[in-house]
């Protein structure tokens, strides 16, 4: 399994740790990026779709800056459904 800047990058993102050591939180987050890259590889697709997905979630998050029924969080979901579909397609 190799991890990859993208895999550090979500985890790094994601990772929530409580206050306390700094060093177990760091290993925390180094276990959660390696955990992100073991999934990447097992869907067994190629990182431009993984990348894809991620950039089209991290879209969909953001939709929440939008009014409720705007073109923008409309645009977002159709694109993070796009997304999951690429992977889906080149997974099989």
């Amino acid at each position: 399994m190799t991890v990859i800047e993208s895999d550090k990058a979500l985890a790094a993102r994601w990772f929530r740790s409580s206050p306390g050591d700094i060093s177990a939180a760091s290993a925390l987050e180094a276990k959660m990026a390696a955990e992100i890259a073991a999934a990447r590889e097992a869907w067994g697709v190629p990182r431009e779709a993984v990348a894809g997905l991620v950039e089209a979630v991290e879209k969909y998050v953001a939709r929440d800056e939008y009014a409720p029924g705007s073109r923008q969080r409309t645009d977002a979901w159709f694109a993070l459904y796009a997304a999951l579909e690429n992977v889906k397609g080149a997974a099989t």
